[in-house]
């Protein structure tokens, strides 16, 4: 998620009704946990891994917010 992922679930998906965040996914933990403290997302709602998050919760989309080397990496 990084920083740019705690802003939209922070800041621009609670302003779209249609739209229910579901769960979170960082590989570093301390992001996870700063997320919890600025937001009302529960833990149970943070994973490690997004194969993880989608184990756990249903998904119609997942919003990607992490840079083009990260996405490169996670498909190689």
């Amino acid at each position: 998620m990084g920083a740019w992922g705690r802003d939209w679930a922070r800041l621009v998906i609670p302003e779209v009704r249609d739209v229910e965040l579901v769960a979170c996914v960082d590989s570093d933990a301390r992001a996870l946990a700063l997320l919890q403290d600025q937001t009302r997302i529960a833990k149970k709602r943070c994973f490690a891994s997004l194969d993880a998050a989608l184990n756990a919760f249903q998904a119609d989309a997942v919003l990607n917010t992490t840079t083009l080397r990260q996405v490169v990496d996670s498909v190689d």
